[in-house]
């Protein structure tokens, strides 16, 4: 017995979901962190992110602060 695939909105709905929770683990992250520290690293990883993610792609940038190699590498 095959599971029905989801629909593109139930697909783009949970990821919705999944990216809340994301952003609630991560403002816990920095609630929890030295506010000095966290800032620095954040600003590096934004600053970078924004310096390549139009030429590289968000999901290229992600495997690289991942420490994974993409499909075909």
């Amino acid at each position: 017995m095959t599971t029905p695939k989801k629909t593109k909105e139930e697909v783009l709905a949970q990821m919705t979901a999944d990216a809340e929770l994301a952003r609630v683990e991560f403002e816990q992250i920095n609630a929890n962190s030295d506010l000095t520290t966290y800032h620095a690293a954040l600003n590096l990883v934004a600053d970078w992110w924004e310096r390549w993610y139009l030429k590289a792609g968000h999901k290229r940038l992600a495997y690289i602060l991942m420490n994974k190699k993409l499909n075909g590498e």
